[in-house]
């Protein structure tokens, strides 16, 4: 077979049927060129054009699950496959991350001697302020690990009830300087409206000498600003919003109509339901993520920006890796077929920040060689994209039918309004 019929027939290949045929035909000789176009082609015929046919939503096929107000206005703007995509998200939290955070932390501890892990624990609120009998207890349970001279690790939930619960990564060196990650601020001068809670919860734990939130790896960006809570929105779409309704943040100053807020705040909704923050639920893993960008001494900010990053895909290229390569998943089709796929606006390479209604599934190109560390997913996680962009699937009638009696009612409530 010559180098041309090779290329022809690339297609009929997988990526790893590729790395095989190229080293049984000797094309070590190619250029530079040939082989990133090879790989390129391959890669296009990779996927098709569309996502699989006949999968039905875990609605119709779990006996605890139904659909929502949300997810019928979700279809009726023809976003079913961001529907899908939620429900391979909450089947990898709760089936692949959130019962084995202990076997990832353990993971990572075989891979860095001399670190200490410590085992994940939520606390309670009541009334704003931490329940201390359940952080008198945590801290007995682990009175040896904490006198240790080990860095220590951990990550750390709070009890938000029905909101779910939220995660911060902690990190204490040995000089007990402890170290306060979480996803949803970008430094200690931008924090969540979380992130004092955890600093006096870390400083109840690990009596540190010195506090640092957010800080050492320059994160200086939105990770997960949302926190996948649909009604929040990031700072810097809210203020292009207030700029294309021309209304002033401060609401005293307005001169215009009332029509105007309410076009802007319908606007807004409809973004908050699709944007990539809202599909980011992995809070537990973004703090695994930031122990391993600590621990690299990673200027995030910079990685980011140099390789346009868009935190989702960051987030989804670390867990899918994990999963698989700690064998932590089983054969389901809906999560192999749509965790790998994002809900993205169309002129996201040209600006991640849009105001575009427009948006595509779009598939992530995952690793074809081996993982070998959590490390390696790390590395993954940070690498340039590469993304697909797909058809939207078509919507089965039993969706329809199930949707036929659903209200399409979805709250509207929200911390911002514009």
């Amino acid at each position: 077979m010559d180098t041309y019929q090779f290329k022809k027939d690339l297609g009929s290949f997988s990526t790893t049927e590729l790395h095989t045929l190229a080293r049984h035909y000797n094309l070590e000789n190619l250029s530079q060129g040939d082989l990133v176009w090879m790989l390129a082609l391959t890669i296009q015929n990779s996927f098709r054009a569309e996502l699989p046919t006949g999968l039905l939503p875990l609605e119709l096929t779990e006996d605890d699950e139904e659909f929502d107000g949300c997810q019928k206005m979700l279809v009726e703007w023809g976003a079913y496959d961001l529907v899908l995509i939620e429900n391979a998200t909450q089947i990898a939290k709760e089936l692949y991350i959130l019962p084995n955070l202990e076997i990832i932390m353990n993971a990572i501890g075989e891979e860095f001697k001399g670190i200490t892990y410590l085992d994940s624990q939520t606390f309670q609120l009541r009334d704003g302020k931490l329940v201390q009998s359940i952080i008198k207890d945590y801290i007995k349970d682990n009175a040896r690990e904490l006198r240790g001279r080990n860095t220590i690790v951990t990550t750390l939930a709070l009890d938000l009830e029905e909101a779910g619960g939220h995660y911060a990564a902690f990190i204490l060196s040995p000089n007990k300087t402890l170290y306060v990650y979480d996803s949803m601020a970008s430094s200690a001068e931008d924090p969540s409206e979380y992130l004092v809670t955890f600093r006096k919860l870390g400083e109840q734990i690990f009596k540190p000498k010195k506090v640092l939130l957010n800080s050492c790896i320059n994160i200086n960006t939105y990770l997960q600003y949302t926190g996948g809570f649909p009604e929040h929105i990031d700072p810097p779409r809210l203020q292009k919003l207030r700029a294309l309704y021309n209304i002033s943040s401060r609401p005293r100053r307005r001169r215009i109509s009332s029509d105007q807020d309410e076009l802007c705040n319908e606007h807004m909704f409809k973004l908050r339901q699709q944007i990539p923050e809202s599909q980011d639920h992995f809070c537990p893993m973004w703090s695994i993520w930031l122990i391993f960008a600590k621990i690299n001494n990673i200027d995030i900010n910079k990685v980011v920006q140099e390789n346009k990053l868009i935190p989702l895909v960051i987030i989804k290229r670390f867990v899918w890796c994990i999963i698989n390569y700690l064998q932590l998943n089983d054969d389901n089709k809906l999560y192999r077929e749509y965790f790998p796929v994002v809900w993205l606006q169309t002129d996201y390479e040209i600006d991640q920040r849009s105001l575009s209604l427009d948006f595509k599934p779009y598939k992530i190109i995952m690793p074809d060689v081996p993982i070998t560390s959590i490390e390696d997913c790390f590395n993954f996680s940070i690498e340039k994209m590469e993304l697909v962009q797909l058809s939207r699937s078509r919507v089965p009638s039993q969706v329809y039918t199930a949707l036929k009696d659903v209200e399409s009612l979805c709250d509207k409530s929200t911390n911002t309004i514009c």
